[in-house]
């Protein structure tokens, strides 16, 4: 129900969020081990460093009907030549490794 019931606690409105953060992060995490990602696929440009920073949240994309979309994603984005699939600590290493500036 738009705007909430009323009662505390408001089971209506928050199953389906609960229902993604408890079952959907292990969904989530299933899909990105299967892929080697840990935290944070990066798409690394022949001239400069892109990232593409993918925010993923359990109660969204964890969902039975959401979490194959992810895995066809990462599949996709994975298999193409010259992708670095970092952590975001692996990627700021690399940046002051480089002596990079602004």
């Amino acid at each position: 129900m738009p705007g909430g019931t009323g009662q505390a606690p408001d089971i209506i409105n928050w199953a389906p969020r609960d229902y993604g953060n408890r079952v959907g992060v292990f969904r989530l995490m299933e899909v990105m081990a299967r892929h080697g990602v840990r935290g944070t696929a990066a798409l690394k440009g022949a001239q400069s460093g892109r990232v593409m920073a993918i925010c993923l949240h359990p109660f969204i994309i964890g969902v039975p009907h959401r979490i194959g979309a992810l895995d066809s994603a990462l599949a996709y984005i994975l298999r193409h030549e010259g992708v670095w699939c970092a952590t975001g600590g692996e990627i700021i290493e690399h940046y002051l490794a480089s002596g990079a500036t602004f």
